[in-house]
């Protein structure tokens, strides 16, 4: 009991020093473990970060060679272009995306699970890059305009049809729904959504698309090897367990 009461102050103490910190190192931010007791101490377990978030780079990729290279997200591109978008998130969980295209048309299937890319998994591991698509890109096309990727991270695997209908709900006007706000910390256009992974989440999703429980922000430049620059950093800021994590990507061609 002593070793949980411990936790639960190492927790409140990193909270309230949350406030201060940066969406890139909330990111880092592990979580406390308790101090093995008894003669026979057990192994510690892996870290675990403390408030779960997820750092994307855009990649353009070149269709003949699958050759990539890193994109500033506020470009603005042309049709033709291929595109995909490495994912690095903090925790183990399940990534799904969805396409609204210029036109206001939603894709279907979505882009993440997809029955037109069975080989790729929805599943994605702490800290281990994951591009998306791995084997295909998203090819910007006409009416020019902007195509929003709707992506969400989520600790627990969810109904991937209902999830999509939640997502294509939240976008419609709604009287009771708040105007979108300005742009973040210059990141143009990012909306974020974050709830909980329970039973009303998927309902509270349709009328919640922004909230200020969230942390996002860009690195112009890389800090170190392995991270791209123009890298993006989105982080809920409270911390709790089972949770998640949704985010638009804007995608412009005028």
């Amino acid at each position: 009991m002593r070793s949980a009461v411990v936790l639960l102050m190492s927790l409140a103490t990193l909270v309230a020093q949350d406030a201060g910190m940066t969406a890139r190192q909330l990111y880092l931010q592990e979580a406390p473990r308790p101090s093995p007791l008894g003669p026979k101490k057990k192994e510690a377990p892996p870290p675990v970060a403390l408030h779960l978030g997820l750092r994307y780079n855009l990649l353009k990729v070149n269709t003949a060679s699958n050759a990539t290279e890193w994109v500033d997200p506020d470009s603005n591109f042309r049709a033709g272009d291929c595109l995909a978008i490495q994912f690095r998130p903090n925790r183990n969980g399940y990534l799904y995306v969805f396409n609204l295209g210029s036109s206001g048309t939603w894709q279907t299937p979505p882009l993440m699970p997809s029955a037109l890319m069975p080989d790729e998994s929805n599943l994605v591991n702490a800290g281990t890059v994951r591009r998306v698509p791995e084997n295909y890109c998203f090819m910007v096309r006409d009416p020019r305009g902007i195509d929003t990727l709707s992506v969400v991270l989520t600790e627990k695997q969810e109904d991937v049809y209902k999830l999509n209908d939640a997502i294509r709900k939240s976008t419609q006007p709604s009287a009771g729904r708040p105007p979108a706000g300005p742009k973040v910390n210059g990141i143009g256009d990012t909306n974020v959504a974050l709830q909980p992974s329970d039973g009303d989440a998927v309902a509270r999703l349709q009328t919640e698309l922004v909230s200020r429980d969230l942390s996002i922000v860009r690195v112009g430049r890389s800090s170190g090897s392995d991270e791209p620059p123009n890298s993006v950093y989105a982080v809920r800021v409270s911390a709790s367990q089972e949770e998640r994590i949704v985010i638009e990507i804007k995608i412009r061609h005028d």
